[in-house]
């Protein structure tokens, strides 16, 4: 189980904040108990050359987000019948037939 959790909207405001106050990285990061390269990996994906916007991060990350869901079940109709005869007919739960 990952233990990593994503940056929240509140996180964001003050990586902004002490970003414009030309903290360093490694002060942002002490400041939200982060780690310096979530710090580093959020203004390199979400900010460019001294500038970072919370809602434009927030917007990139939820897209992210949204692309990398799978879609495993939607493309692979065996998988479909398979799940659809274990939850209709041998009436499975959902956690059964996942693992």
């Amino acid at each position: 189980m990952s233990h990593y959790h994503h940056l929240t909207m509140n996180e964001r405001g003050s990586l902004l904040l002490l970003y414009t106050q030309v903290k360093s990285k490694s002060e942002i990061a002490r400041h939200l108990n982060r780690s310096v390269s979530t710090i580093s990996r959020e203004l390199k994906r979400n900010g460019s050359k001294r500038r970072y916007s919370t809602c434009v991060a927030q917007k990139k990350y939820e897209e992210r987000r949204k692309a990398c869901r799978r879609k495993k079940l939607l493309c692979q109709p065996e998988l479909q019948r398979v799940v659809y005869t274990v939850l209709s007919k041998l009436q499975w739960s959902p956690e059964q037939i996942s693992a």
